[in-house]
């Protein structure tokens, strides 16, 4: 069975609730930095700029909070610095 992109899935979904919103959303709440030009879903705990390719369910979603956690507060003093130094 091929892997589709999460998105491709979260789209199918809100197409059927009639509601064709992912890229506003993502663009209103500012969470284009974890998304590709396509809008496909980064997958923030590998950082290497991959995308998720299914959902994560139990011990596996619980064993990659603490990369993503690491890579999104690394991410944002990355960030932080830079804006205090520009």
């Amino acid at each position: 069975m091929e892997k589709k992109p999460i998105i491709m899935e979260l789209q199918k979904n809100l197409v059927e609730k009639n509601l064709r919103i992912f890229p506003d959303f993502i663009n209103k709440m500012k969470f284009n930095k974890y998304v590709d030009e396509n809008y496909n879903v980064l997958d923030i705990e590998k950082n290497d700029g991959s995308i998720i390719l299914e959902y994560i369910q139990g011990k596996e979603l619980n064993d990659s909070l603490v990369g993503y956690l690491r890579n999104v507060l690394a991410f944002k003093i990355k960030k932080q610095t830079v804006f205090r130094k520009g």
